[in-house]
C-alpha cells in the first residue's frame, strides 16, 4: 500500500532515494504526533499511524458532524466536538 513502512523519523521520507512512488508511511503510536500530521499534509503525503489503545483516547474533529460523517462514514461518528 505505502512506498514507506515503520519508523519513527517522519523527516526519514522526504530524502528517501526510491524509484517507488511514495504516497503515505506506517508507524505505530509514537509516530502519531501533531507535528508528523502537519509535516506529511505541507508535502501533500498521508501518515497513516497504528494507534495503541484506539478505543480509550477520545478523538476530536475540527469541524461540524454532518461534514465529518459524510468524509468518513465509518469514523465520523466516534470523533467528538472539541
Amino acid at each position: 500500500m505505502f512506498g514507506v513502512t515503520d519508523g519513527n523519523s517522519a523527516i526519514g521520507i522526504l530524502g528517501n532515494q526510491t524509484d517507488l512512488p511514495v504516497t503515505g508511511h506506517a508507524t505505530d503510536t509514537h509516530g502519531a504526533t501533531l507535528a508528523n500530521f502537519a509535516l506529511f499534509d505541507l508535502v501533500g503525503l498521508q501518515l497513516s499511524p497504528r494507534i495503541r489503545d484506539l478505543g480509550k483516547i477520545t478523538l476530536y474533529r475540527t469541524g461540524p458532524r454532518a461534514g465529518f460523517l459524510a468524509r468518513y462514514p465509518s469514523a465520523g461518528p466516534l470523533l467528538t466536538a472539541g
